[in-house]
């Protein structure tokens, strides 16, 4: 994978990474996808050729990037978007959602999970309701494409 910094340990004492890490995240897991690297320099940003044979695997949930609100009885590719970041974001003590685009009971489950575990463990504004809004999708779009797990 993508060399980069690691937001999350950074942010596991509590804050939320700023909007510059997030996208520099979010970057990096896209251009694994493409075997590029990310660097950055005092001049910006740059692209170098760095192919790997495991990026591509590593990546996983390409299904969308539109990032509707999502919650019971929603279905179609965003949701299947949702099910496999939540798969990526939430360790193995939970169970993994069949990514099958039908947001039902045990989705909405997984979402109450991943909010709540945020709500304790980093950012107390996120609500618990099992909706992917706008906040649960930014930490999301981070925890899934992060080294490390949200819980």
């Amino acid at each position: 994978m993508v060399n980069t910094v690691n937001t999350a340990a950074a942010n596991k004492g509590g804050s939320q990474p700023d909007e510059t890490e997030f996208t520099t995240m979010k970057i990096a897991s896209k251009l694994a996808v493409t075997g590029s690297a990310l660097t950055l320099s005092d001049a910006g940003l740059a692209l170098a050729a760095a192919p790997s044979a495991s990026a591509a695997e590593g990546y996983g949930c390409t299904y969308t990037n539109s990032q509707p609100t999502l919650s019971n009885p929603s279905s179609g590719t965003a949701v299947y978007q949702v099910q496999c970041e939540l798969n990526r974001a939430l360790s193995n003590s939970y169970a993994t959602l069949n990514v099958d685009g039908s947001f039902g009971s045990l989705t909405q489950a997984k979402v109450r999970a991943f909010q709540t575990c945020i709500h304790y463990n980093y950012d107390s504004s996120v609500a618990i309701d099992g909706v992917v809004g706008p906040v649960t999708w930014n930490d999301l779009n981070f925890w899934a494409y992060n080294s490390d797990t949200a819980c």
